[in-house]
């Protein structure tokens, strides 16, 4: 029997071929999108799911309320850690994370190379040696409990082990000098940090070497909030969220002032929650809302169903064309069950060639959507159990969805009218429903059309609307040290080379997310409370260079020694 359904299908389909390919098309476009769009959900969701203690991870950040508005800051103090250490003793392990995604210079002395082999990196962490313990990364050589626990300590990844040193075991006992400060020795080699993670860090400095860089008063300050360091805390086996939280005004009661206690106060966020909070940063700066998932999973969804409507409407208007081979094989005795089976079976071997083919597309569109997305998706992400089974539901559900009603009005033919050929569109039934499906199909289209147009015009709005500051014609280059002789000299040398007008030292541009956020108080007139505001250092030449308009007032006195000034 299955042997019969098998050589009609074939016999069918090289029949028709233009409907089968038309088909084919349709489906394979919808399917590829849809398992594109799967694969992109599945890889954002998969951030730091891989860690075996996750249920249990969370990271302590500020709330407060300024202005009328919330204020939600995933960073940290330095003080901060010990604190906690004391404190809330009960925990299983409680660590801290310094990284500012600045660029150092990494020297190291290599074989047959006289001088220090110099290389630029930004993926650098400080971190105790309970980080391993709490975070899934594991060590190919070292102990995770001992690695980083003297100063000066480093473990480095796979990857920057074979490319400084040729392989992981050459890299222990080496020196490596970090950012001409410190000289730290290799302890440790980590596996390759996974891409669908936040903390991807290729250096893991011991945490106790801030001791040589930050000094004491800063390690000890509770005012100021920086989001280069994080801590996290690992929660004992059936401790709550809402158990460690209670502690915590008591906790800044202890340790914050009156001003403090009014800014801000402390809370707990799972781990898995901080790749989709857009509220707080995170190191990998690419938090994701989880909103936009659900609208990339409904436009994935629109686009079957789109597919499925046009393969219903194909299959139904075919219909005719096939109305005397329905009714001679009512004739000769087939049941309508034996009819809806055959017609289904075209339909699934249609899908499942359009799967097929879909599986291909999208590996080869694979790297292009990386590019255009700016992710990292590896084919890992494509090819796994996951894939499959989404694949199969996906295979059925098209399946029964495009051919279920096809097969329904084929199978239903009066085999008479069949055999006379006297069978019409109206016969096929269901004027309704195919308008019905029409009218969604176009709906659908349009919707998906009208937000592409408008997602158009705000990139385009994007790029073409004023910013309040020049943006062509700067060079922006990220310098190792704060070093105000050494930069003035710079500075000096710069505004000799032709071509080059000005010159200003800053901590970023102002649109860039390299801003200070600090408290703002009037002396000179009655305020009751202090006004939140984001700063941004820079020097005399910053309004000139990136062409700032003051409408009041007038730009910093570059020769104010006693009274720092604000623009």
């Amino acid at each position: 029997m299955l042997q019969n359904y098998l050589k009609i299908t074939f016999r069918n389909l090289l029949k028709n071929k233009g409907y089968f390919f038309i088909n084919l098309l349709g489906l394979t476009l919808g399917v590829t999108c849809a398992l594109l769009i799967f694969v992109v959900i599945r890889y954002q969701k998969s951030f730091d799911s891989f860690h075996t203690k996750l249920d249990r991870l969370y990271r302590v950040y500020s709330y407060g309320q300024a202005d009328g508005n919330e204020d939600f800051n995933g960073g940290s103090t330095y003080a901060l850690l010990p604190a906690l250490q004391t404190d809330f003793s009960d925990l299983e392990a409680v660590t801290q994370v310094r990284s500012d995604g600045d660029e150092v210079v990494m020297a190291v002395k290599q074989e047959g190379k006289t001088e220090d082999v110099k290389y630029m990196e930004r993926a650098f962490a400080f971190v105790e040696p309970a980080y391993f313990e709490m975070f899934s990364f594991p060590l190919l050589i070292g102990e995770a409990k001992t690695a980083l626990k003297e100063p000066k300590s480093l473990i480095l990844t796979e990857k920057m082990a074979k490319k400084y040193f040729g392989n992981n075991e050459n890299a222990i006992g080496k020196i490596i000098r970090w950012d001409n400060t410190l000289d730290l020795k290799v302890t440790g080699v980590a596996q390759n940090i996974p891409v669908n993670t936040d903390y991807r860090f290729e250096f893991f400095i011991s945490y106790s070497s801030l001791n040589e860089i930050v000094s004491k008063d800063e390690l000890k300050e509770w005012g100021s909030i920086w989001s280069g360091i994080e801590t996290f805390v690992l929660l004992p086996e059936k401790y709550t969220q809402a158990q460690v939280e209670a502690r915590f005004p008591a906790f800044g009661e202890k340790y914050l002032n009156e001003e403090q206690r009014k800014e801000r106060t402390y809370k707990i966020q799972p781990l898995k929650d901080t790749h989709f909070d857009t509220r707080m940063s995170n190191f990998g700066n690419n938090a994701v809302p989880v909103q936009l998932l659900w609208a990339l999973g409904l436009v994935a969804t629109f686009l079957v169903i789109t597919a499925c409507i046009n393969f219903i409407n194909l299959a139904t208007a075919q219909a005719v064309n096939r109305s005397k081979e329905v009714g001679i094989r009512k004739v000769l005795g087939s049941s309508r069950l034996a009819l809806m089976k055959q017609f289904l079976g075209e339909t699934f071997f249609i899908s499942f060639f359009a799967i097929l083919l879909s599986l291909g597309l999208a590996e080869f569109l694979l790297p292009y959507v990386n590019q255009l997305l700016s992710l990292e998706m590896e084919k890992r992400f494509l090819w796994n159990t996951d894939t499959a089974l989404f694949l199969i539901s996906l295979t059925v559900t098209v399946a029964l969805l495009s051919g279920l009603y096809p097969a329904f009005v084929l199978s239903g033919f009066n085999p008479i009218l069949a055999i006379k050929n006297s069978i019409t569109a109206h016969h096929t039934g269901g004027m309704n429903l195919r308008r019905g499906l029409i009218i969604m199909q176009f709906a659908i289209s349009q919707i998906l059309i009208t937000s592409t147009i408008i997602a158009i015009q705000q990139m385009d709005y994007f790029n073409t609307k004023e910013m309040g500051f020049a943006k062509d014609g700067v060079v922006v280059l990220e310098l190792p040290k704060n070093d105000s002789l050494r930069f003035a000299t710079l500075k000096t040398e710069l505004q000799r080379i032709a071509g080059i007008d000005k010159v200003s030292f800053s901590i970023g541009p102002p649109a860039s997310g390299n801003n200070s956020i600090t408290n703002i108080g009037l002396t000179e007139r009655d305020q009751k409370e202090d006004i939140n505001a984001n700063m941004k250092r820079g020097d005399v030449d910053y309004v000139e260079v990136y062409g700032l308009k003051i409408v009041a007032g007038r730009n910093i006195n570059p020769s104010n020694d006693t009274l720092y000034e604000v623009l």
